[in-house]
């Protein structure tokens, strides 16, 4: 009969998995694609169960998020906002770049934001040093996809079984009296998106926040993130439709050049 473990053994097994737990998180930060129970069980040498339990364990408390549709898991944003940093799926940005959105958004009068998909919401990895509306976003926050300009552009990139599988996952719990609240009307708006190449905000995330947004593809011309620049003002909005769609269609994709195949999300 086995007696009860010891303290030090007890010590001893809870470094071991505390250890096994950073390796895996390391493994999945160093990714640019999600990785799945048996991908994981061979970097790592570890058994497929002890892999699931760690993943268990680190998705209950926020740490990994796991893909709806291949169920395959990531990092979740916490790890890169308590570290400090992008995904590698962000490695696009770079201060130059944001500096000259900068100064298009000064110029015309706009916030600008850089997101991309994590999960079933979009999280903000860049954004202009402008304060032209009362939106409070940072890097690192979470905003809705079926709400914003950004998560528009960013679900028109998806293949047509992944969109359809996130589109009936969304809350379409309405964020103003102007929100989507069906799929099939979000579905319409996005085939729409993908028709005309740019996506419209009309004051559906916040009472009179109006955005334009557009994809940014990489090499493969697969979407990894999307841009969008936003007003308070309806008029201001409707004025800068054309100058905005064609500065973000033809000199945002420039800046950021992009290449392998990164999905839109990470």
């Amino acid at each position: 009969m086995t007696g009860p473990q010891r303290h030090d053994e007890l010590k001893v097994e809870g470094n071991q998995s505390l250890s096994n737990a950073l390796s895996l998180i390391d493994v999945l930060r160093a990714s640019h694609m999600d990785k799945g129970v048996r991908e994981l069980s061979r970097e790592l040498g570890l058994a497929p169960s002890i892999v699931h339990r760690l993943l268990v364990s680190l998705r209950e408390r926020n740490y990994v998020e796991q893909d709806p549709v291949t169920t395959k898991y990531r990092v979740s944003a916490r790890i890169f906002n308590a570290a400090g940093s992008l995904p590698p799926a962000c490695a696009f940005l770079d201060k130059g770049m944001i500096g000259r959105l900068t100064q298009f958004a000064q110029h015309v009068g706009m916030d600008g934001y850089v997101g991309v998909m994590r999960g079933n919401s979009v999280i903000y990895v860049a954004t202009t040093a402008t304060r032209f509306t009362t939106a409070d976003a940072t890097v690192g926050d979470q905003t809705y996809l079926h709400t914003t300009a950004l998560g528009k552009a960013l679900l028109a990139g998806l293949e047509s079984r992944k969109l359809n599988t996130i589109a009936r996952m969304i809350d379409l719990t309405p964020r103003t009296d102007r929100s989507i609240v069906s799929t099939r009307n979000l579905m319409q708006e996005i085939k729409a998106v993908q028709r005309d190449d740019v996506a419209f905000c009309r004051g559906e995330n916040l009472e009179n926040i109006f955005a334009i947004g557009v994809p940014l593809r990489n090499d493969e011309n697969h979407t990894v993130a999307s841009v969008s620049f936003a007003t308070q003002e309806y008029a201001h909005f409707m004025q800068a439709q054309d100058i905005v769609t064609q500065y973000l269609r033809e000199k945002v994709q420039a800046m950021f050049p992009m290449t392998g195949s990164v999905p839109a999300s990470f």
